[in-house]
């Protein structure tokens, strides 16, 4: 079990901090995994959510013991260890004209005439997402700037904008059509430091 090889197992109450996403099922499966230990029957859990740089915040504070969440660059103090590996897509109104033009996949070209709906700078996917353009040598027209996937998902459902973002089973409630990338570009990566 991945949290008793980083000494956790010996605490009475486990603090996690993690993005949003890692709650629809990653850290459940953990919590529950870990709770099924025999050894670890006393262990509690709380739990924070919010942006990967505030998160990266609370742990070098001692606030969490745990922190699940995207990549930080130039984070020396911080040990990164991948969990998950999330595709991105692009994700449009169901209306959209892109939606009508591609069924399954899209260039990022094809894309950069529409508005974006865009994650702000407190995520970790942000420059990771910012590189991606960059590597494309493409500036995307921003409509706004959000926080996390689901404020994301439903602008984009009302068609404020169109979106890169990972492939979340959230999206399948939302009004929206997802493109895969026909870009070569790496998937995201949510990784913990214990």
């Amino acid at each position: 079990m991945i949290l008793q090889k980083n000494g956790a197992e010996n605490k009475e109450n486990i603090r996690i901090a993690f993005i949003y996403t890692m709650g629809e099922y990653v850290v459940p499966q953990l919590i529950n995994k870990y709770s099924l230990s025999p050894e670890c029957h006393n262990v509690t859990f709380s739990f924070t959510q919010g942006t990967s740089l505030t998160l990266l915040q609370e742990l070098k504070a001692g606030k969490v013991d745990l922190a699940i969440c995207s990549y930080i660059a130039d984070e020396p103090d911080i040990d990164f260890i991948p969990v998950i590996q999330q595709e991105l897509v692009v994700v449009t109104a169901k209306d959209h004209p892109l939606a009508r033009l591609y069924e399954h996949e899209v260039e990022l070209v094809e894309t950069i005439h529409y508005p974006y709906i865009y994650f702000s700078e407190n995520s970790g996917l942000r420059p990771f997402i910012d590189n991606v353009f960059m590597q494309q040598k493409l500036v995307p027209e921003i409509a706004c700037y959000v926080d996390e996937d689901t404020a994301m998902a439903g602008l984009v459902s009302i068609d404020y904008g169109i979106a890169i973002m990972p492939r979340i089973t959230a999206l399948s409630y939302y009004n929206v059509h997802i493109l895969k990338i026909k870009n070569t570009i790496p998937p995201a990566i949510s990784i913990w430091r214990p």
